[in-house]
Parts: structure tokens; sequence; C-alpha cells
């Protein structure tokens, strides 16, 4: 097995071993009450970006491990069986695709909207800034995303 094979397949341990103990601690009944009746469980959300298993697949330079997809997988799915109430997966792809761009990543959730059938979104310069106008409904966590 190669030296990269190796390096990803300790890569994929360490985040699986990460996401699956901050989870199974901190993911809760009662934190899951709370998120239904719309508490925002913000230690859960703290824990997980000071992990860093929001950055995974940024690159270094942006302040990642430039994982791999593979290697995303098992924490996306640990917080999909945890039932954990947060925009982790949303957040990972979207710090991907930011970073893909040359853009720095901001902190916090983020989310990724695309417009359905009828919606559209239109991104122009406004002064040095990009801006997006436009509708697009149905924003995953988009309540509670300041980035999208």
């Amino acid at each position: 097995m190669s030296d990269q094979m190796t390096d990803h397949g300790d890569l994929r341990s360490i985040l699986t071993d990460s996401v699956e103990g901050l989870l199974a601690d901190l993911v809760t009944k009662e934190v899951l009450v709370a998120a239904e009746n719309g508490t925002w469980p913000a230690d859960l959300w703290q824990k997980i970006e000071d992990q860093g298993l929001t950055l995974p697949l940024v690159s270094e330079a942006g302040g990642g491990v430039a994982a791999s997809w593979h290697d995303v997988f098992p924490v996306i799915r640990a917080a999909g069986r945890h039932a954990a109430p947060v925009p982790l997966a949303e957040t990972i792809v979207a710090a991907y695709l930011l970073d893909r761009a040359g853009l720095k990543v901001p902190e916090g959730p983020l989310t990724i909207a695309v417009p359905r059938q009828g919606e559209a979104l239109q991104l122009s310069r406004n002064g040095t800034k990009w801006q997006v106008n436009g509708v697009a409904s149905r924003v995953p966590w988009g309540i509670r995303c300041r980035h999208v």
C-alpha cells in the first residue's frame, strides 16, 4: 500500500473517530428536543468548528486538511446517524466550493442555495465586492446560516 493511501486511511480514521466521539457526547436527547423547539445548539457547533470538522475538504492554505470526498463521507454519515441538528454536510460542501473558488471561508455555519424552477440568482460586482441578488426558496438551514 502506498504512503498516500496510508495517509488517507489515517486521515479518514482520525476524522471518523473525532466526529463519532464528539456527536456521541454532545447530541443528547435534550439537545435534540431543544433544537426541535428552535434552540440553536451553539456549544455543539462550536466544538465541531474547534475540531476542524467543517473544513476537511478545504486546502491546507485555506485552513483545512485537503481531505478527499472519500475521507469525509464518514463525517457526514455520522452527522446523519446521530441526527446532529446542525448543517455540517452543507457547511463542508460550501466551504469546499468557496475554497476552490479562491475565496476565504467564513466562520460559522454555511449553506448552499440552489434556485428552483422559476427562481434565479444573479452575481454582480458591487464596488470591490461581489453581490448575489435574486430569489432562492427552500435553502437548507437558511434561517441559521449567515453565509450562502
